[in-house]
């Protein structure tokens, strides 16, 4: 007698590929990525996040921090051209007994249109221009 194991069951089968795929589609690179502060600060929602923040806690001196390293199961992201995630305001001083504040960007901006990233069209010049503005660079 032979102790070999049965292969998998076609639907069993079927089911760890199709698991696969779905996966592999959802992490596709260039869905999401990393947001940066000035990212955060061009949405057309930042004075109201910059108010809730102020308003909440304090007007002193903050730097706006995304994707802090010490919380790092709390990113800031771009999805879809769309800003989500967490934003932390780091004040120079202690504000009601902490440094950091942090907020969910959808918790306050609660519309599409207030966490779209705007679209930045590229300027081209010509090979021209290029070569005196590289010149007097120098």
């Amino acid at each position: 007698m032979s102790s070999r194991c049965a292969p998998p069951s076609p639907p069993f089968f079927l089911f760890l590929v199709l698991s696969f795929l779905l996966a592999s589609v959802a992490a596709l690179p260039g869905s999401c990525s990393l947001m940066s502060p000035d990212q955060l600060q061009s949405i057309p929602g930042w004075s109201t996040l910059q108010t809730a923040v102020e308003t909440a806690y304090s007007t002193d001196p903050y730097k706006i921090v995304t994707n802090d390293r010490q919380f790092p199961a709390k990113p800031a992201s771009v999805c879809n051209g769309l800003a989500e995630g967490w934003v932390w305001f780091e004040y120079h001083a202690r504000v009601q007994g902490h440094f950091k504040w942090s907020f969910k960007i959808e918790d306050i901006l609660l519309t599409s249109e207030q966490r779209r990233l705007p679209d930045v069209a590229r300027v081209h010049y010509p090979a021209k221009l290029r070569r005196e503005a590289d010149l007097t660079d120098l």
